[in-house]
């Protein structure tokens, strides 16, 4: 076993038998005290806005005993997460490939809709942006190998350990999962094969103990499935923003520290205080009419304050600018007014190319867990086929504009016109005779009136 000589890190196994306990040991010790969990932990921290650079600023400060030490950590790691996430993971379809496929797409959607499909992937994708890892794992309930459920959960990135082949391209072999355990045992670990499911212990003295008989599997892979977003090495793709988010927050805390300060400050102090002076000493400011030799004074540092709004817009600029995420909140984004589709949809333009290069990385995980659940639909008998997995963007309309347009050239056919409305030939040419039927059907231009005899006249 061996750690990857590359920015991957990842640990790979090179040996064609299951994990020892003394190898689960090593890998859950090294792991909780290693670089890739406290990356990860630290990633969460600034998703939840609980900055880690500006807390042991003001935990330092404290320490000291050293006031104001108020402290306003920015919400921007979760803001751009956000805001990509929903604009690529809003509207996720799996779509067969061919029109012989209705059985199976219907049986394929009623696992989807079962599983909640939709909540997952937007979880899912958060986690894949805010920590360059989204975890799920496909698994079954029931008994027996064709009499079973086949479902899939969200698993928190922190819980599961990846353990890869020394292939060219190294395969997942097993996942590990570490969770809290209760009483002596520290953690409870489960290990996960194509084939296995193993279940163990991990008590107060490292000791890996079995807490259950294994489960068999019926996988051709491992079913733990792991979504990446960054194919350059392990860290979130907006990795680098973070420095630019810390010195947001200090240069915002330094604001709360200077208002606190001036609101707690009495400008002169003097020895000859009278007792009525003492009595509303929490509303006065200032002391009237002493002499310079019985008073302290405060020296005051003033900043400018057109300097502070100039730097915290220079910020949010760069923070938007390396994360490729438009800033919808700026009167200077150009997002503010009557904006047309068009015009948005160029402002967009940096955002979906990143979305995009995003989407490659990401899909592979999708790929593999409709792999997983066609395997499993196969042991129930059901005949399956490809999946296409299409990731929607939400974008704003130009349709209105562009048909105008469209309507009066004549050099494009209609089925063309109609891909550029960013719409389906083939299901506009069955709605289309779908309409024309019930037309015809509503005015009996199908059934025409019987001729009228003479005598009817």
């Amino acid at each position: 076993m061996t750690i990857e000589l590359s920015n991957s890190n990842k640990i790979i196994y090179s040996g064609g038998e299951k994990l020892s306990t003394v190898e689960i040991k090593d890998i859950v010790k090294n792991y909780l005290g290693g670089d890739e969990f406290e990356r990860l932990q630290k990633y969460d921290n600034y998703y939840e806005s609980e900055n880690v650079f500006i807390s042991d600023k003001v935990r330092d400060k404290m320490y000291r005993d050293k006031t104001p030490n108020n402290y306003v950590p920015t919400a921007y790691y979760s803001t751009v997460v956000d805001t990509m996430s929903g604009y690529m993971f809003d509207n996720v379809q799996y779509i067969p490939r061919t029109i012989q496929d209705d059985n199976f797409a219907i049986a394929l959607n009623e696992i989807l809709e079962a599983n909640s499909n939709s909540v997952k992937e937007m979880v899912n994708g958060v986690r894949g942006l805010a920590y360059n890892k989204g975890v799920e794992l496909v698994y079954t309930t029931g008994d027996g190998e064709t009499n079973f459920d086949i479902k899939f959960a969200n698993i928190d990135p922190r819980q599961m350990i990846g353990i890869y082949t020394d292939d060219i391209e190294p395969e997942l072999y097993c996942g590990i999962r570490v969770t809290t355990g209760s009483g002596d045992n520290l953690y409870k670990i489960d290990v996960i094969y194509a084939s296995e499911w193993q279940y163990y212990n991990m008590n107060n003295k490292d000791e890996v103990t079995e807490r259950q008989p294994a489960k068999t599997l019926y996988f051709k892979e491992c079913p733990v499935v792991i979504y990446n977003t960054n194919d350059m090495g392990t860290v979130s793709p907006y990795n680098k923003i973070i420095p630019y988010i810390n010195v947001l927050d200090y240069l915002l805390t330094g604001n709360a520290n200077d208002i606190e300060g001036l609101t707690d400050a009495i400008l002169v102090l003097t020895k000859l205080l009278k007792d009525s002076d003492i009595k509303h000493m929490d509303e006065l400011s200032a002391l009237m009419g002493v002499e310079p030799d019985e008073r302290a004074e405060y020296l005051q540092k003033n900043s400018d304050p057109a300097f502070r709004e100039y730097a915290s817009k220079l910020l949010m600029q760069e923070i938007h600018k390396h994360s490729h995420v438009v800033d919808f909140y700026s009167p200077d984004s150009g997002l503010s007014g009557q904006v047309s589709g068009k015009a948005l949809k160029i402002r967009l333009f940096d955002m979906d190319m990143s979305s995009k290069r995003i989407e490659k990385v990401y899909k592979l995980g999708g790929e593999k867990k409709v792999r997983l659940i066609t395997g499993l639909m196969q042991s129930k008998g059901i005949e399956v086929g490809e999946v296409d997995i299409i990731y929607n963007r939400t974008l704003p309309s130009d349709f209105e504009d562009l048909a105008i347009v469209l309507k009066d050239i004549t050099f494009l056919s209609d089925e063309t016109k109609i891909e550029l409305l960013s719409m389906d030939v083939e299901k506009e040419k069955l709605r289309l005779e779908e309409q024309s039927t019930a037309n015809m059907e509503r005015f009996n231009l199908n059934n025409p009136v019987d001729d009228i005899e003479d005598e009817e006249i």
